[in-house]
């Protein structure tokens, strides 16, 4: 089976629970904090949005490129989605390697460093407060470590609760609660011992095998052959372990491989797309927009813009 680019889905998720009073006051704090953009967010980072409902804070940060923050803690436990870019977080000498779309736990308290990569970073986090976590609590224990969910769900939440918070409008509150609720469901899933927690030895081979050239050509057939498993059955665990379908962990790494050829500034679009591995411009531009959001050329235009902007400061 060839990797057949493009492929996407969805599903939506309901809520698991909600309390009307928390929505209702999540309401009213939404309609005083609209404009609020500035606040006393605990969270470093150039704030571009923030709303409140259902026992949770959402902020959108936005980081530049190679941003380092010393060790800090902070007073509530928070999910952190990243949305496009990248950065390593470091609790003493366990570190997370994080990358776009991917979610990151961390407890309230957890001293912590980050350094950023050398693109922009936007991240979304989610703040949940102390009545959030005892309300979900009730459903199940809770993992008080950090760590980087596996789980496709709770990343499509984390999606769906940014795109509610940017609507702004007065339905948005009792959606931003509904999913706030879904998130914690997925928390206590997750939270669950399961067996066989680590991916098998030949998984892991193949994880780096791909991981150290997404550019190939591969076909499914073939890796299978090579680690000597049916093609279905790595597919499935693929997915299982790394929490998403192979082909996409493969887009994903050629688009992080694109976005530094973009920096870098050599090479047109035709000549990027075709060294990662794409069959021509088109391609590239439609995996690049799901990635990251942008076009390879907005992309690129972005960050000329931001580099001529810290010139034109050191100046």
């Amino acid at each position: 089976m060839a990797d057949k680019l493009g492929v996407t889905s969805s599903n939506w998720w309901d809520a698991a629970r909600t309390i009307a009073g928390e929505i209702l006051l999540g309401m009213a704090e939404v309609q005083c904090r609209r404009n609020s953009v500035t606040s006393n967010s605990p969270h470093l980072g150039k704030i571009t949005l923030q709303e409140c409902a259902g026992g949770i804070s959402l902020v959108h940060l936005r980081y530049a490129p190679g941003v380092r923050l010393a060790a800090h803690s902070h007073e509530k436990a928070c999910f952190v989605w990243i949305q496009n870019g990248g950065y390593a977080e470091s609790f003493g000498s366990r570190v997370f390697q994080l990358r776009a779309r991917q979610v990151l736990f961390r407890p309230a308290g957890e001293k912590h460093s980050d350094q950023f990569s050398s693109v922009e970073t936007s991240c979304v986090i989610i703040e949940v407060s102390e009545t959030w976590l005892d309300l979900v609590r009730e459903c199940g224990r809770l993992r008080s470590d950090p760590f980087v969910s596996i789980s496709p769900q709770i990343r499509r939440l984390a999606a769906d609760l940014y795109v509610q918070a940017q609507l702004k409008d007065t339905a948005a509150p009792l959606a931003m609660a509904g999913l706030s609720y879904a998130l914690g469901a997925e928390f206590v899933r997750e939270s669950i011992p399961k067996e066989g927690a680590h991916p098998p030895p030949w998984l892991r081979q193949l994880h780096e095998l791909l991981s150290e050239n997404p550019c190939g050509k591969f076909a499914l057939a073939d890796l299978a052959t090579l680690v000597g498993i049916h093609p279905v059955h790595v597919s499935r665990q693929f997915k299982r372990y790394y929490g998403e379908p192979l082909w996409d962990y493969l887009r994903r790494r050629r688009i992080e491989i694109g976005t530094q050829k973009l920096l870098s500034g050599r090479g047109t679009l035709c000549e990027i797309a075709h060294s990662l591995g794409f069959s021509d411009h088109a391609q590239f531009t439609r995996t690049f927009k799901r990635f990251m959001g942008v076009t390879p050329s907005e992309f690129r235009f972005r960050q000329r813009s931001t580099q001529s902007e810290r010139r034109l400061k050191l100046r």
